[in-house]
């Protein structure tokens, strides 16, 4: 079985056209008795628009790449070498300060089962409203509810997912479009397991 990692660039980014991760992008697993390579000499280009996509089997290196690429691997158990060029920056460099401010607003991942990051005892609203807050922390209720409207009406599901509890009130597919949809509001590019 084989299964896909999408790098999606979409909209508009303000600092300009480029996406790339080149110069043999590395991911090692390491303890105390052996290293793994989990991801070893990846290079790629893509450009605002574009869509690529990684197939591998289960347990490649998809999901590993995208999370060495916005720095989210343990320090103790991964390391990571070679670059990660994203807007001029090498993202492999940042500090976790650095790259707090540019995960949810430049870049996100949706992973596979994305419906299991939706608590089930909270209002889909509530938790697009906890994220959002994160973010932007003096958004009103109203903000976020007009601007995640639009993002539903984007995917094709009604404004009053909102206010459902998943899963179920909501099917697995709709649960995974109002993931893609909390997601996008950030306007990030977006990394897409699935």
């Amino acid at each position: 079985m084989h299964l896909t990692l999408n790098i999606i660039l979409r909209g508009v980014n303000k600092y300009g056209n480029n996406f790339r991760f080149k110069k043999n992008f590395n991911v090692t697993y390491v303890n105390k008795h052996k290293k793994v390579y989990a991801a070893k000499d990846i290079s790629f280009k893509i450009y605002k628009g574009d869509s690529l996509g990684v197939v591998g089997e289960s347990g490649s290196g998809k999901s590993t790449l995208a999370m060495g690429i916005l720095g989210l691997l343990p320090k103790d158990s991964a390391e990571i070498s070679g670059v990660a060029s994203f807007l001029g920056k090498d993202l492999t460099k940042l500090s976790e300060e650095e790259l707090k401010k540019i995960r949810w607003n430049e870049l996100s991942v949706i992973f596979q089962k994305s419906m299991n990051s939706l608590s089930p005892v909270h209002r889909i609203g509530t938790q697009v409203e906890d994220i959002y807050h994160v973010h932007k922390p003096k958004a009103s209720k109203e903000e976020v509810f007009e601007k995640f409207s639009y993002l539903l009406d984007m995917v094709n599901l009604s404004n009053r997912v909102y206010n459902l509890y998943p899963p179920h009130e909501l099917s697995g597919g709709n649960a995974t479009k109002s993931v893609y949809s909390y997601k996008f509001n950030s306007q990030s590019e977006t990394f897409n397991n699935g």
